[in-house]
């Protein structure tokens, strides 16, 4: 069981600021269609897929949830369920 008063090891550093900024650049990238997106201090980031971008703003939203004092979301697990005819 993980631990939720202590801050995730990812993300643990940053100010509420870089994470806004990281936010917001993930957010326009995916809004544009970008394959990467750059931040002016701190380089530039690649996402293989959208799906990844959409991991890692759930990452970043929930620390910057934890640095309001709010709860972190819930984690939604999606499960496929293919049925076959005769079961």
């Amino acid at each position: 069981m993980v631990n939720s008063s202590r801050p995730p090891l990812r993300y643990r550093y940053w100010t509420r600021d870089e994470l806004i900024a990281a936010v917001r650049g993930i957010e326009e990238g995916l809004s544009t269609g970008a394959a990467s997106v750059g931040y002016s201090a701190a380089g530039t980031v690649s996402y293989v897929t959208r799906d990844n971008a959409m991991a890692t703003l759930r990452d970043l939203y929930n620390r910057i949830d934890q640095l309001e004092g709010l709860g972190s979301a819930p984690v939604v697990r999606r499960v496929r369920m293919l049925a076959v005819k005769g079961y």
